[in-house]
């Protein structure tokens, strides 16, 4: 079997850049187009990618990107040491950005005002501006335009520096989870179809255009009469259910004897791996829980609440995984005192 990789998470941090190219004939003419090795670019906020693909803004796991060798990606870093809080807002932006819609005009615009100081001319997102304005919402350009840039541009920053041993070889085991659903797509599709509902509706009223979820929150602020309105759409795209993805994809992350058959199977490592994913996704619901409670005590928007409700139940399943692994590491403890 032909050697496949993954990025390793073990070498990245949050913040990091992302870049890749693939032999697709597409990726072939943005290399051309922009004249160098790459035709991709994404953020990495911790255990999840958010990048622009055509069908729009939304994170992805990285570990789901097989590559056929280590030169057909890179991760970068920012040469200067940043304070956590100012990764965090960079991070931050990237997650809000998640759902807006992508450009093909604007990125081909690049081409012409890339040496320029020309600022972005609409909301629409592609690959290299997002990761670009992402870092300049904090006050860093690692580009000379993080409007229009190309991840080529990226790529050259001098700004950037590379990062060591960002490769790992795929394993068998890993290969076959790849070929199984992905909980990412699955919240792109929910999200993707009552934000697409929100826009028309917004667009029928003659409002002010939707890009992202906090636009949907600032719409719903000022015409609270399309709350409920909203509010069944997301009802109705199943949004409100994906907390539920992964205790049905993954069982064995919630039950003990599962889990510790898993490993047993696999490799300790796979705790190491999993405990990190869930410190990362108790941070993310917590703080997605604070700002859900601030907006709906100031507003008492029906949208936000159900938000409140979903996180909940987002982090009392991130709760009852660490718990069973917890467990489970209780249990090998023991065993190796036997």
């Amino acid at each position: 079997m032909q050697k496949k990789y993954l990025f390793d998470l073990d070498a990245l941090q949050l913040g990091d850049i992302l870049l890749s190219r693939s032999n697709q004939k597409i990726s072939t003419l943005i290399q051309r187009y922009t004249d160098g090795s790459f035709s991709h670019a994404m953020i990495y906020v911790g255990n999840a990618v958010v990048h622009a693909m055509p069908d729009g803004v939304y994170s992805e796991n990285p570990q789901r990107m097989v590559f056929d060798s280590p030169n057909d990606f890179r991760a970068l870093r920012f040469k200067a040491n940043l304070a956590e809080e100012t990764i965090e807002k960079i991070a931050n932006e990237a997650r809000f950005l998640t759902g807006n819609l992508y450009s093909v005009r604007e990125a081909l615009a690049t081409k012409y005002f890339g040496n320029s100081d020309t600022p972005s001319k609409t909301r629409y997102q592609f690959c290299s501006r997002l990761v670009a304005q992402c870092y300049a919402s904090v006050g860093i350009n690692i580009v000379k335009n993080p409007s229009y840039c190309s991840p080529n541009d990226i790529n050259k920053s001098t700004s950037l520096i590379a990062v060591v041993n960002y490769s790992r070889e795929a394993s068998e085991y890993e290969l076959k989870l790849i070929e199984g659903i992905d909980p990412s797509v699955l919240l792109q599709k929910m999200t993707f179809e009552w934000l697409e509902k929100t826009r028309d509706l917004a667009l029928r009223f003659k409002l002010k255009e939707v890009f992202t979820m906090n636009d949907v929150t600032k719409l719903l602020i000022f015409n609270p009469e399309l709350d409920e309105k909203v509010s069944q759409f997301v009802i109705d795209s199943g949004y409100l259910d994906y907390f539920n993805v992964d205790r049905n994809l993954h069982p064995y992350r919630y039950d003990v004897d599962l889990y510790h058959a898993k490993v047993m199977k696999t490799a300790l490592s796979l705790i190491d791996e999993e405990e990190k994913m869930n410190h990362i996704a108790r941070k993310h619901y917590s703080s997605n829980i604070q700002n859900a409670q601030e907006n709906y005590k100031n507003y008492r928007l029906k949208f936000t609440r159900l938000h409140i409700e979903l996180y909940r139940n987002l982090l009392e399943e991130e709760r009852v995984r660490s718990n069973v692994i917890d467990k489970v590491k209780r249990r090998f403890s023991q065993q190796i005192h036997i």
